[in-house]
């Protein structure tokens, strides 16, 4: 940002950040398009077209604008319907008393008992107005509310979601692990990476590729349980959390991925392209911070790559070990 000449808003923050975190080839070239020293309106337009829920965003403002106008005419209408209830509550008040202690506490007369009845009549229609006029009032709002909620729920998931392949992103993946680990709940982390994406690409092009990526994410939901998270954090790399679960476990789930994948060729027209997947693993009780049971996952990762790809590697700590190899090496062919 500062080597461009982009201001530190929060707002450009965030463009920056999912320019960064999402692999959209159409965001990154919006961002490359704003060349050096874009103008602040030039940045608000990409940040409304990419990621319009961005706190301070065009998009944002509007919407909490129009949701405290309406608060806003919600608590002046209570107001006023305050004052209304209790001027209606001072004439029934003035007639009860009129009532218990007649004009020169002599019997009520019929005149007076009709002109109690009148002012109770006109007291009590405007009650019903009044009334009448505040449920009409709370369901207009009602419904505005209702309407914003659901544009901020929408808006929401659209910031978290991967708009190729309909998983997570790496923003709802780094708040998601961050969670887990802040509230020390055990689980195993799976990152996996395609095998030759880059060559993938080179040779079929970019379409196929993206093609690719959207069937890899079909694996990964077959390939997973419902209460598994799914992300795909950048690029070709996607990352599982698997809650609750032992290292054998875990390691059980990625090599169903493994196997799925590598069995879920990707046609290009009469021609099956064959895809393969690496896989690290880690364990959150072995780490205190989200970062570090992320590196050790990512490692893993690269012992698999480097291993000779199509495998899965589990991370080991130093204290479950005797050796100086940090890994125990999974593989669907050799060990």
């Amino acid at each position: 940002m500062d080597r461009v000449g982009v201001a530190p808003l929060v707002r450009n923050y965030h463009l920056f950040y999912t320019c960064v975190a999402n692999s959209d080839p159409a965001i990154r070239k919006a961002v490359r398009d704003l060349g050096r020293f874009p103008s602040q309106k030039e940045i608000d337009r990409v940040i409304d077209q990419f990621c319009p829920e961005a706190n301070d965003s065009y998009t944002m403002r509007t919407h909490q604008n129009i949701f405290l106008g309406t608060l806003d005419e919600f608590v002046q209408r209570l107001k006023k319907e305050g004052v209304e209830l209790s001027s209606f509550n001072d004439v029934i008040g003035r007639v009860t008393n009129s009532l218990a202690q007649p004009a020169g506490g002599g019997r009520l007369t019929q005149d007076v008992l009709s002109k109690i009845a009148e002012i109770l009549s006109e007291a009590g229609n405007r009650r019903v107005v009044a009334t009448e006029s505040l449920l009409r009032q709370l369901q207009e709002n009602r419904n505005e509310v209702d309407a914003l909620r659901s544009e901020l729920i929408e808006l929401r998931k659209i910031a978290n979601t991967d708009s190729l392949t309909g998983l997570a992103n790496r923003r709802a993946f780094d708040d998601k692990l961050s969670q887990l680990m802040g509230q020390k709940t055990h689980f195993v982390l799976l990152l996996a990476d395609l095998d030759h994406f880059k060559q993938i690409n080179d040779e079929h092009g970019h379409a196929f590729g993206d093609q690719v990526l959207k069937a890899a994410a079909q694996v990964l939901r077959k390939s997973m349980g419902d209460d598994i998270f799914l992300a795909r954090t950048g690029g070709e790399e996607f990352a599982a959390i698997v809650p609750d679960a032992s290292p054998d476990q875990a390691f059980r789930i990625a090599e169903r991925l493994r196997l799925s994948m590598q069995a879920n060729h990707v046609r290009k027209n009469k021609e099956d392209v064959a895809v393969t997947i690496s896989v690290g693993l880690a364990q959150s009780r072995s780490f205190a911070a989200s970062n570090d049971v992320y590196e050790a996952a990512d490692m893993a990762l690269y012992q698999s790559k480097h291993a000779g790809r199509n495998r899965v590697s589990g991370h080991v700590s130093a204290n479950e070990i005797t050796s100086d190899n940090r890994y125990r090496l999974y593989s669907g062919t050799d060990s």
